[in-house]
């Protein structure tokens, strides 16, 4: 009866991801079988719509490559081995002395057999073929970080269904929200909260044992640089990078002051922090969103490089490739206010309101883009396996049977995590972006809730919050739990307000995906230079 249409929406949602998840789940149907692609449009869109959904069938999904069993890598070994006597004319009964040799040795040796695995040692020139398969769900449940995985994506999914609806509906049937609280910001939060987790939990497994120092040094770098680069940017002019810190902090400390000086907090207190220490602290933030980001932009980087080597003879999806590892900048040129603002609001007469709900739209389809293309990105990294055989074929000496299948065998192991690492960046902006268009007022259709008329009676609001608060301080016998809760909460909406939470949230947006791309791009330099 409080939420009305949210509450509702939110029940049923939260029923069908209860019941329906663990039969039916959107993050199975995408790694098993696929898009679909099926007699939805017209002979004439087919093609287009066939070759952007990267040309898959119906109910086709990923191909994994099998470990060469002990059996395959000794029926390959003999078959080299009848090569080399072919043309080199070796003795056979040489051949033949020496296996008898070693055939009395494993006799010799036949209790070790049953009690550890057989070893064997294999040719790294050894010319192998690997077998593969179609991906399955009982392939899927043994990886590990698979239920996190799945729980991301049909959660990231039931958010974006909520938020949109919520949208749409008070949009164009109630118009307007008026006094209620949106229920979808609670979703973005939680989406959010579940990406932050799995993101500090993967890159929490660099930090433990002494096999991870490589990885936990890159961190630490990653982290290090960010820290300095964020230094950099926000001791910019808001001439050049307009992200409206100042304005941003110059209202929350009128308000927040407002505040503690009604409370009477103000004598034994100076307000709140200074601006420098702000600066200070999204510096922090940026260099640890800085190292979180390292691995999956190093991941997205080398998947987007396989995946190149793939395309080559269709230009089509090769464009298109191009286009999704590219598109990043220009939402990092979006907020360089004499590239973007200059060219677009001064130039051609675009209104700020339209510029700015340009760019959320912008950072929505880049989004779209590369979520379509997950998985040719899986894909791709799946089909790392042979590339490890020929990278190992072509060096001298021998591997164990062991080293080889385990080389096989781990990459499929890690699936999930690549996955992830491609997905949490992508739902990081994506819900920071709603995030922000629902807490900075913005409008799709172009035209921002937020004017000079808007904002006067937003302080207007405060004042007469504030001097509510002062009243209810001096009734003590009327007032309720709720009535201080929801007055609790009006204060703090008029401190965290549209003005300070859009330079704020505005700032946080631009930097998760310029990291993103960033450390995309020195990954794919180190792809195409130094790989061998």
């Amino acid at each position: 009866a409080v939420f009305g249409f949210q509450l509702l929406l939110t029940i049923i949602v939260l029923s069908i991801l209860n019941k329906l998840s663990p039969k039916y789940s959107f993050a199975r149907w995408i790694l098993t079988k696929g898009f679909v692609v099926a007699c939805l449009f017209s002979n004439s869109f087919q093609f287009f719509f066939r070759s952007f959904f990267l040309q898959t069938k119906i109910n086709s999904g990923l191909i994994r490559y099998l470990h060469p069993t002990n059996e395959q890598l000794k029926e390959a070994i003999q078959q080299s081995k009848n090569g080399e006597q072919h043309l080199t004319g070796k003795n056979i009964n040489q051949s033949n002395h020496n296996h008898h040799r070693r055939s009395r040795k494993n006799r010799r040796n036949h209790h070790e057999e049953h009690t550890k695995p057989e070893t064997f040692y294999v040719p790294n020139d050894l010319q192998l073929a690997l077998d593969c398969e179609p991906l399955t769900l009982f392939n899927l449940v043994q990886l590990p970080y698979y239920n996190e995985l799945q729980w991301l994506i049909d959660f990231s999914i039931s958010t974006v269904f909520v938020y949109f609806l919520t949208e749409f509906y008070y949009t164009f049937v109630r118009n307007g929200m008026n006094d209620e609280y949106n229920l979808s910001i609670v979703w973005c939060l939680l989406s959010l909260g579940f990406v932050m987790k799995i993101l500090c939990s993967i890159t929490a497994t660099y930090f433990h044992g002494e096999e991870s120092i490589g990885e936990r040094s890159i961190c630490i770098v990653c982290f290090c640089v960010y820290l300095i680069v964020a230094m950099i940017i926000l001791i910019a002019d808001e001439e050049t990078l307009e992200f409206g810190l100042f304005d941003a902090y110059r209202n929350f400390s009128h308000n927040a002051y407002r505040l503690l000086e009604t409370q009477g907090a103000i004598e034994n207190a100076h307000g709140p922090s200074s601006f420098l220490m702000i600066k200070f602290w999204l510096a922090i933030t940026c260099g640890l969103i800085g190292a979180l980001f390292a691995f999956p932009g190093l991941r997205i980087a080398q998947m987007h490089f396989d995946a190149l080597i793939y395309a080559k003879d269709n230009q089509f999806i090769t464009v298109i490739l191009h286009m999704a590892f590219v598109s990043p900048l220009f939402i990092v040129l979006a907020w360089i206010k004499p590239v973007a603002r200059y060219y677009f609001v001064e130039r051609n007469s675009v209104s700020d309101a339209t510029f700015e709900s340009g760019r959320l739209i912008l950072i929505l389809a880049i989004l779209t883009l590369r979520f379509c293309l997950f998985r040719r990105y899986l894909q791709s990294y799946l089909n790392i396996a042979p590339q490890k055989i020929s990278y190992l074929r072509k060096q001298t000496g021998k591997v164990t049977n062991i080293d080889i299948q385990k080389l096989i065998a781990r990459v499929g192991h890690y699936l999930s995590v690549a996955s992830l690492q491609y997905l949490t960046p992508l739902l990081l902006c994506l819900f920071i972006t709603l995030l922000t268009k629902s807490t900075g007022d913005y409008k799709w259709t172009g035209s921002l809730w937020l004017s000079n008329q808007t904002i006067i009676n937003n302080n207007e609001t405060i004042t007469s919050h504030l001097n509510s608060t002062t009243n209810i301080t001096n009734e003590n016998d009327d007032r309720t739990a709720e009535d201080v809760a929801k007055l609790a909460l009006t204060m703090f909406r008029d401190v965290f307000n549209p003005i300070v939470l859009r330079g704020f949230m505005g700032f946080i947006l631009w930097w998760t995906c310029s990291c993103w791309f960033f450390t995309s791009v020195v990954g794919f330099v180190y792809n195409t230079y130094f790989r061998t």
